[in-house]
């Protein structure tokens, strides 16, 4: 849990590591990239997040909506495709920034660099909608 300035507790906060296999990923410098997601309020979501916002932090609720807002071209949530995930707009623009610079400085990289030379080529897109690709065994 974050806290502010003043030592409240804020919003909860956390980080996603995937996968994690024992031994292979233990070592401090296993990580090799990191991602970012822009928060998604998608559907009734985006009520009940305003509703605790509002609750719970009463003073800088509007400040935190327009934020979000200001990166979803207006509205509380887009669910376009390349924008949902990472938001348009100056905002959304320098979290893109201060996350590729962080990664940097850090020595791993990010959304924006290569995929450790992934060949997409390889994979192989369903046939028909629904349909399971088998795996050759």
């Amino acid at each position: 849990m974050l806290q502010d300035a003043g030592g409240r507790p804020g919003l909860a906060s956390g980080a996603t590591l995937s996968p994690r296999y024992p031994t292979a990923t233990s070592r401090p410098t296993s990580a090799s990239r990191a991602a970012w997601i822009l928060i998604r309020l998608p559907l009734e979501v985006a009520a009940l997040f305003r509703e605790w916002l509002e609750a719970h932090r009463p003073d800088g609720a509007g400040r935190v909506l327009t934020r979000i807002r200001d990166s979803h071209g207006g509205a509380l949530y887009r669910s376009r495709f390349g924008e949902r995930m990472t938001g348009t707009g100056a905002y959304a623009e320098l979290l893109a920034k201060r996350f590729h610079l962080a990664c940097r400085r850090i020595g791993i990289k990010d959304r924006d660099d290569d995929v450790d030379g992934l060949d997409v080529t390889q994979f192989k897109v369903p046939t028909a909608p629904g349909q399971q690709l088998s795996l050759p065994l």
